[in-house]
């Protein structure tokens, strides 16, 4: 769904209501800024939605001891940044190969 909104003078950006309701978001609420290949998402931020679940950096994913096995699991991914995603998709298709 694609909605229309416009910055404030105060660098502001509104979310439509429509939106806000749908997406179930409240005052307060943090958000993720993506910004990649001139395109800006924004994204609530995990936490907010599981707030119980462990955070885990890229770097501390990334420095995990290597084993062999089965892949992280996806709670494990659900965690990550795209980024790290991307890294862990890459990782696996590396394994698969060996």
């Amino acid at each position: 769904m694609n909605a229309h909104t416009t910055m404030t003078p105060e660098g502001n950006i509104p979310i439509p209501q429509d939106v806000i309701a749908r997406m179930g978001l409240k005052p307060g609420m943090d958000f993720v800024i993506d910004e990649a290949q001139g395109e800006i998402r924004l994204m609530p931020d995990a936490g907010v939605f599981a707030p119980d679940l462990p955070r885990v950096t890229v770097d501390e994913f990334l420095n995990r001891p290597r084993y062999k096995g089965p892949p992280p699991s996806l709670e494990e991914i659900s965690r990550l940044s795209n980024e790290a995603i991307l890294r862990v998709l890459l990782d696996q298709a590396n394994r698969a190969r060996d």
